[in-house]
């Protein structure tokens, strides 16, 4: 009768065993790699030893979770501190960019107005010859006439 309980026992004991083992290393290489369990009393040591060994390779996987883990971490930190670092970079160009489009601006108003005030100074200048060419014929004419006055008066 114990033969039985102690076997029932044993199995129910190895179904646990293997029940969360097989969650434990479900899709991983380990479930791969590890042999049928056995079920039956005389290889309680094997399946045992099995149990240690998932274990410890479950361990094994822990501490290397743990460490993906940090450097996941890291490799997150140093992102956001590289995205920051970008976005004030960005801020600082978006605002430089904004000057140099108002001086811009600035200067095209300038160049319009320089424009402006050159084609101004064109035209005065050019009233101004036409005034001093009036002006010219005006003195030319009155040289005439003056020299028929005087041409005029010498004869009296």
């Amino acid at each position: 009768m114990d033969g039985i309980i102690g076997s029932e026992m044993m199995r129910s004991l190895e179904d646990s065993v293997k029940s969360m083992v097989e969650k434990e290393v479900a899709g991983s290489a380990l479930a791969l790699s590890l042999p049928h369990i056995a079920t039956n009393a005389s290889d309680w040591n094997t399946t045992l030893s099995m149990v240690e060994r998932a274990a410890a390779t479950i361990r094994t996987y822990e501490k290397r979770y743990v460490q993906l883990e940090k450097q996941s971490r890291s490799l997150a930190d140093r992102a956001a501190e590289d995205h920051h670092r970008m976005q004030t970079h960005l801020r600082s160009l978006e605002e430089r960019l904004k000057q140099a489009e108002a001086r811009a601006i600035k200067a095209e108003t300038a160049a319009r107005d320089a424009e402006y005030e050159e084609w101004e100074a064109e035209t005065r200048a050019k009233k101004a010859e036409q005034r001093a060419a009036e002006a010219e014929a005006r003195a030319t004419q009155a040289e005439a006439y003056l020299r028929r006055v005087h041409e005029l008066l010498s004869g009296v």
